[in-house]
């Protein structure tokens, strides 16, 4: 596994064909070594180097997921929401297409859309993906998705929802930070309420 727990073996569409005839797989395999060149400049901390190598390799194979994910990373970590944002759209439709292929699971790509979402004023967008995420159980942030969720959904004056929201932390098996948090955040909400 490569810097920043992105898997470094070509997935098995970019593996040698055997075909010296196919011009895709060469194209594969030329935007995977693109791709590794990007991580050896990531881990030398040069991530403008990185980013050059990533998009060579998403425009030599559009459909191949580690650079796209390494792509947007990197542009999330540089608060660059606009660019980030479709990167993550196409990764969610790669995922749709095959969840084998990918660096992360849709959880990781969902999280990335929410906040990217949210960054860019798609409120409605930013709430939907957040719902997604906590419905699945095994979500591993479901407090601080709750109070994201809950803080949305109070900023659109669905006053209601949002509490509803904040009592599954504060009477939920989370730590006292986090309850602390939906209380505050709960009071907030009653306040604007009564206005």
């Amino acid at each position: 596994v490569a810097p920043g727990g992105v898997s470094s073996s070509p997935p098995p569409s970019l593996a040698p064909s055997g075909d010296p005839d196919s011009g895709k797989g060469d194209l594969q395999r030329l935007a995977h070594l693109y791709f590794q060149w990007g991580e050896v400049a990531k881990a030398c901390h040069k991530p403008e180097v990185a980013m050059a190598r990533y998009r060579t390799a998403t425009s030599l194979a559009n459909d191949y997921p580690q650079p796209i994910w390494a792509l947007a990373a990197i542009l999330f970590e540089k608060n660059q929401w606009v660019e980030a944002h479709p990167l993550y759209l196409q990764l969610a439709a790669l995922t749709e297409r095959d969840p084998t292929q990918m660096p992360v699971g849709r959880e990781a790509i969902w999280e990335k859309l929410a906040h990217t979402s949210e960054r860019l004023g798609q409120r409605e967008a930013a709430v939907g993906y957040w719902e997604k995420l906590l419905a699945i159980p095994e979500y591993p942030h479901q407090a601080p998705g709750h109070l994201i969720l809950a803080r949305l959904l109070g900023e659109a004056g669905k006053h209601d929802e949002a509490l509803q929201c904040l009592a599954s932390v504060s009477g939920g098996p989370f730590g006292h930070a986090e309850k602390f948090e939906a209380l505050m955040l709960q009071g907030k909400i009653w306040q604007t309420r009564n206005d």
